[in-house]
């Protein structure tokens, strides 16, 4: 007896690890000139073997963590770090929620007032989800609506490996809102190709218009490890610091040979003092200007590595 099943049962992956990371992971990337995403539709073959890298050393690392506890965000499963910038997420039994956003740097912090669902768990081909979400900036605010569509299957190639059994996702995310006073509509076009076995999309093309400027993005995924903990360092700076007057006065968190930056800002977010200077023992820094009493936030990070830095709360009385 021979039983036949339809061509689209081959294709019926899980997506139950699609974009839903292990902590310690490192991704690297490769950034390359724009290609179109190619057909859609059941057994595909897309052939992706000629990309070529904008430059030779065009990678991206980005590392996903644990919630270190001096950030905010508390309830989410998982921190993507890209330099200082954080992302944060939740993961819940339909899907993957992104939460916000957070800039160590600038203390620039971006909040999703209705969460937004980057990827539905699980999610096969032909199906597909709509979600709205809503989010804030400071005085810049936003909604949107983000539409995934399983639209294709079957083989991708890429320079540096070939995936069988991939399925295609189409997003269409689009968002309206106000940035710097100024009305905006944002668009996003994105094409993501996964497999069972990975987290990250092994090949994401996007075609992206921010009022009316347009730009495109071709990235494929180069590795992916499981458990790279010595490439993650999610421990703060242990900086104490207090006010002597309109000085600052660091009394731990530094290390001597070591050059950092520091910056002091208001509650309003305005940088009220910065520095770059050379760690070890206790110092005073001169802010140059009168200093109202109230609550500060002062930060604290390696010049050359900006995966090690410290955030504290000051009370100027």
């Amino acid at each position: 007896m021979v039983v036949l099943f339809p061509l689209q049962l081959s294709a019926q992956i899980s997506t139950v690890k699609a974009e839903k990371y292990q902590h310690w992971m490192v991704v690297k990337t490769m950034d390359c000139n724009f290609k179109p995403p190619g057909t859609k539709g059941s057994a595909q073959t897309w052939d992706f073997t000629t990309l070529t890298p904008k430059a030779a050393g065009d990678t991206n690392k980005l590392k996903y963590m644990p919630r270190p506890s001096t950030l905010p965000f508390p309830n989410a499963s998982m921190v993507m770090k890209d330099g200082t910038n954080y992302t944060f997420y939740e993961h819940k039994t339909d899907g993957v929620y992104e939460l916000g956003t957070f800039d160590s740097s600038s203390l620039d912090t971006l909040v999703y007032t209705n969460t937004r669902r980057i990827m539905k768990h699980p999610i096969t081909y032909l199906e597909k989800y709509t979600d709205s979400f809503s989010l804030v900036d400071g005085a810049d605010s936003a909604k949107g609506i983000i539409t995934d569509t399983v639209e294709s299957f079957g083989v991708l190639k890429l320079p540096n490996a070939t995936y069988n059994n991939v399925i295609r996702m189409r997003f269409f995310d689009s968002m309206d809102g106000v940035i710097s006073g100024n009305p905006v509509t944002i668009t996003r076009i994105s094409y993501r190709w996964y497999d069972k076995d990975h987290s990250t999309a092994l090949l994401t093309i996007d075609s992206i218009d921010i009022g009316g400027l347009a730009s495109r993005e071709t990235v494929y995924l180069l590795k992916e490890d499981p458990v790279l903990i010595s490439d993650v360092d999610i421990t703060p700076l242990q900086i104490t610091a207090v006010f002597s007057g309109n000085n600052l006065l660091l009394t731990t968190g530094t290390a001597e040979g070591v050059r950092y930056d520091m910056a002091l800002y208001n509650l309003f977010g305005q940088k009220i003092y910065t520095t770059t200077f050379n760690g070890g023992g206790r110092q005073l820094f001169n802010t140059g200007t009168e200093v109202a009493a109230g609550i500060y936030v002062l930060t604290v990070n390696e010049h050359d590595n900006h995966t090690k830095a410290g955030i504290l709360k000051l009370v100027k009385q």
